[in-house]
């Protein structure tokens, strides 16, 4: 009983660690080859999410010298206490970017509707495996009904307008958008291309 209160004590203290050495002992390790360059996690899974927020410094601490699941092992050996400490100084530094909704940023969409050189590639080759070219378009037009991208934008709270398909009214909305832009939030301009 007074091993395992003594293991809680322990753990419950987070060391001082550096900021500073930490990002360096993050990247010296390889850290962000798993969970991204600021702790943001990794692509297709290949390690969590550790910042901002990170969890407490005794489980950030026994994941990482026993861990549980595909990561590698890293005992003191390998990493010190103190570039274990310094590494979570740095993960626990890392704050919270701004919401999607709040980053001031123009999107002016190129909506053709389709994946045209897909389709021209399944003709292309129906032709030269004597199929019917008819229906080439089968998951690669995106219409039928088409998408209607500025609700979507707008479900997810950006200020949004198209589809424009006039290019009499592209002028107009692309200066309705930059002064979305210019007070702060993004905007996202649904414009109609050829389909080609």
């Amino acid at each position: 009983m007074n091993f395992l209160l003594a293991g809680v004590l322990l753990f419950a203290q987070v060391p001082q660690g550096s900021v500073e050495r930490g990002q360096k002992v993050y990247q010296a390790k390889w850290c962000h080859s798993c969970h991204g360059t600021v702790g943001q996690g990794g692509e297709r899974g290949a390690g969590p999410k550790l910042a901002p927020n990170p969890f407490p410094y005794a489980a950030f601490a026994m994941q990482t010298r026993r861990p549980r699941a595909n990561m590698p092992r890293y005992p003191a050996e390998f990493l010190s206490d103190q570039e274990l400490a310094d590494i979570y100084a740095y993960v626990a530094s890392i704050k919270a970017g701004p919401a999607a909704k709040d980053i001031p940023l123009l999107f002016v969409m190129h909506n053709n509707r389709g994946y045209y050189q897909e389709v021209m590639h399944l003709q292309r080759m129906a032709s030269l495996h004597k199929r019917a070219v008819d229906t080439a378009w089968v998951g690669n037009v995106i219409d039928r009904p088409a998408v209607d991208f500025a609700k979507l934008a707008q479900a997810q709270g950006v200020w949004a307008e198209g589809p424009v398909s006039n290019p009499a009214q592209l002028g107009p909305a692309i200066a309705r958008a930059l002064k979305v832009v210019k007070g702060g939030a993004p905007a996202l301009v649904d414009v109609v291309c050829q389909a080609r």
